[in-house]
């Protein structure tokens, strides 16, 4: 079975918009940082703890967004609607 990357699609195929964002929560790290604050018998305090992020996939990012080719008429066009993210023109999933 070949990979999506590895499909050549037909000139009448349709095709869509892969739009992937990083994760808002851990912005592509794939670690949050918590934080909390609060004042105890010493003063105030800041304890910072990371831990995984389970927003996102393995990579950091969100699940992505597929939009119908027609919807726009150039990739840059695309990234003016969704800045910061990696938009990709590939055949559309049956």
């Amino acid at each position: 079975m070949l990979k999506l990357s590895q499909v050549i699609p037909f000139p009448d195929t349709p095709q869509e918009w892969e739009i992937t964002r990083d994760c808002p929560l851990c912005e592509g790290y794939k670690v949050r940082e918590l934080v909390n604050t609060g004042v105890d018998s010493n003063g105030p305090y800041v304890f910072y703890d990371e831990s995984k992020c389970d927003n996102c996939d393995d990579e950091g990012h969100i699940t992505p967004y597929y939009l119908p080719k027609d919807s726009y008429d150039s990739i840059e066009d695309v990234q003016q609607d969704y800045p910061g993210s990696t938009v990709t023109l590939i055949p559309r999933r049956n």
